[in-house]
């Protein structure tokens, strides 16, 4: 294959996996495309590493060669002279548009992001739908992995969160969903953390942030009433000790409603979910009646609804910060009471009246293959 054709098909590879929307074309070899962007804080200065896709110098051979990536380095004691270093350093012009992940390390959370967020917001390459994610694995390490199954790293974190939200074990945070919130200035916020776990990224949790600074982590084992408060669709398994026996039953989210209700200086949420559950797995291969049924709901019901609960109570108790959004339902209800509350306050003190119910469907209907 001809020199000239290699680079028509990096172009096309580029242009299919990695762009979204519609920009000059014409110029692409004369750019730097970005596609993973980790913003770090060492030793007093802001540190940038930029993965860049190298549409000219390609592996493999014949037909399957594909875009070579590299990381590129910058530094400065402002974002605007590590965003100078990284120019300088580059032989080409950056372009945003194809960045998967901006992924932030932990130091640099604590020190906060506003600032790096309201940059992205008046950059108009950067898509707003790409993922923010934090991590507490060194930048140095994360930019050695060496993704198996994607084309890059920042592909690998991506993939790696649109695969949990498809399982709906996690939930979708854009660039443009946290830009919206700092805009409103009422709440916190979360981001997916994603570490390295035997050499895997891998969901670790969810960082807290308020005024947009990392307060803490939600781990992943205590996320479940969490995504199911922010996911539309959400699904978990749980294990139940019925009649001696261990129960494996998947539950699916089926309907979700908040309403609040505000009278005489007390805020209500009334929380109404309803699941659809079944029976997956069973230690020995048993038939159950709906009196059984019903009694396992039961159950389910009360593990179910201690994960909810437990997430609203840390939420609004620990670190009194509404990163669940239910400013959202209250602006909606009352918008002139709204603006004048103080809505950290309110929250916190927020009573939430939770429904949950739960019903195992028939045993025709069972998916017999444990996850």
């Amino acid at each position: 294959m001809s020199k000239n054709k290699l680079k028509v098909l990096a172009v096309v590879i580029i242009l299919t996996n990695l762009l979204t929307g519609c920009w000059d074309t014409s110029n692409i070899e004369d750019k730097n495309i970005v596609t993973m962007f980790i913003v770090d804080y060492e030793d007093g200065k802001y540190v940038f590493y930029d993965e860049i896709a190298n549409i000219n110098g390609t592996s493999g051979s014949g037909d399957s060669k594909t875009p070579v990536y590299s990381i590129l380095r910058a530094e400065g004691k402002t974002f605007i002279e590590a965003r100078d270093d990284l120019n300088r350093r580059c032989d080409n012009e950056i372009f945003n548009g194809a960045t998967r992940a901006v992924v932030f390390t932990k130091i640099m959370a604590q020190k906060g992001i506003e600032e790096y967020l309201n940059r992205m917001r008046g950059n108009a390459d950067y898509r707003k739908t790409l993922d923010l994610v934090t991590t507490s694995t060194s930048a140095e390490k994360v930019i050695k992995d060496k993704p198996e199954n994607s084309a890059s790293l920042g592909d690998a974190i991506e993939n790696t969160l649109k695969e949990q939200n498809t399982l709906g074990n996690s939930f979708h945070v854009s660039a443009g969903d946290i830009l919206q919130v700092i805009s409103d200035k009422k709440a916190g916020f979360l981001l997916p953390e994603i570490n390295l776990v035997d050499e895997e990224n891998t969901l670790t949790g969810y960082s807290v942030f308020k005024d947009s600074k990392y307060i803490g982590l939600i781990p992943a084992d205590q996320r479940k009433g969490v995504v199911y408060l922010m996911a539309p669709k959400s699904k978990f398994y749980y294990e139940v000790n019925y009649k001696g026996r261990k129960i494996q039953i998947m539950c699916r989210i089926k309907s979700k409603k908040i309403n609040p209700q505000f009278d005489k200086k007390q805020l209500t949420f009334k929380i109404g979910m309803v699941f659809d559950a079944q029976i997956c797995y069973m230690d020995e291969l048993v038939q159950f009646d709906e009196n059984d049924k019903e009694e396992m709901s039961k159950k389910l019901k009360e593990l179910i609804k201690k994960d909810i609960a437990d997430a609203l109570y840390v939420s609004q108790k620990e670190y009194r910060c509404d990163y669940l959004l239910f400013y959202k339902y209250f602006r909606a209800y009352n918008q002139s009471k709204f603006k004048t509350v103080d809505w950290e306050e309110m929250y916190a003190n927020a009573f939430m009246d939770l429904s949950v119910k739960v019903t195992i469907s028939s045993a025709e209907a069972l998916d017999i293959s444990p996850k």
